[in-house]
């Protein structure tokens, strides 16, 4: 990447950060392109050039909240022990903790928009299905190996690693209600080792 290019990166990420810091304090219905442009510390032409209206910055962070939260890259080797099913548990929680952390303004703003433009609410259901779908081929590969807590099903598991290692109940836990994210992931590491896996608290947790 050229000097050029890496310019042109490095600025709008400036603009979608700034922007996620103001739809969270103020909302977005009372930013305006003007005040992300002041934040941003660039002229408001600027802000034009790469996001005409405040739908592409919200796009900008949905699309960057999306790629921080995906699973692909994680290691997918099918796990044949409790040992191994739990090492890719771990790292499906430290995703799900390093994606909150780093998009915690990003996520508020996301779903203020999902509320309320259709088109928004789409791009985040079909975001929803992604994640649960690459959930689904770790807890279907937990099921073949017999390593999933008794009477539970693959779908199930892949629910419930859904639903609780989303980036609301990370804002939820940590932006609303004070935790600390080490104290949210040990709590959730447990939560799942014992309903996903149907293993007791690990030592180090206890």
């Amino acid at each position: 990447m050229g000097k050029r290019e890496s310019n042109t990166v490095a600025t709008k990420e400036r603009i979608v950060d700034a922007a996620e810091a103001l739809f969270d304090k103020h909302g977005i219905s009372s930013t305006s392109l003007a005040n992300i442009a002041e934040q941003a510390n660039v002229s408001t032409g600027t802000v034009f050039i790469y996001y005409p209206a405040k739908a592409d910055i919200i796009r900008a962070i949905l699309s960057r909240l999306f790629a921080k939260s995906t699973l692909k890259d994680l290691p997918s080797t099918p796990a044949r022990t409790p040992e191994d099913a739990m090492d890719q548990l771990t790292a499906i929680v430290q995703r799900a903790v390093d994606a909150g952390a780093q998009n915690a303004r990003g996520v508020g703003a996301a779903w203020s928009a999902v509320q309320v433009d259709p088109a928004f609410a789409s791009l985040w259901e079909r975001e929803q299905s992604r994640r649960w779908n690459e959930l689904k081929v770790f807890t279907t590969q937990w099921a073949e190996r017999g390593l999933l807590k008794p009477k539970l099903s693959a779908t199930q598991a892949a629910d419930i690693l859904w639903s609780m290692t989303g980036p609301l109940v990370f804002r939820a836990f940590v932006r609303e209600s004070g935790w600390n994210p080490e104290q949210y992931q040990r709590w959730l590491k447990t939560v799942l080792y014992r309903e996903v896996l149907g293993v007791g608290t690990p030592p180090e947790f206890r």
